[in-house]
């Protein structure tokens, strides 16, 4: 088999079947195969638990925007007649509480 292989490939050929060998002593009915087919498995688990947790993200993003109030105002307003108004009887501002 090895022979009818071109030269340049046969040592990835050779490191490819002491693999299955290897694989086969520990699991004889499936060897790669079924390492292959767990490890597909753990792939669809991780994708799923990340579509999971993009849609929390995006749903408490969304929810983090509903519930932002609107910015209060952060400068002292000025009054005409010179007075600055610090917005204290504001009852949504709590930065003195």
């Amino acid at each position: 088999m090895l022979e009818e292989m071109p030269v340049h490939l046969r040592a990835d050929a050779v490191d490819s079947l002491y693999y299955e060998a290897k694989c086969r002593i520990q699991d004889p009915v499936y060897g790669c195969v079924g390492i292959i087919s767990s490890l597909q498995q753990q792939i669809q688990i991780a994708q799923s638990q990340l579509a999971k947790a993009q849609a929390e993200l995006s749903f408490l993003d969304a929810n983090l925007a509903a519930a932002e109030p609107t910015p209060s105002h952060s400068e002292p307003l000025v009054q005409p007649n010179g007075a600055v108004d610090h917005d204290l009887d504001d009852p949504l501002n709590t930065w003195f509480y």
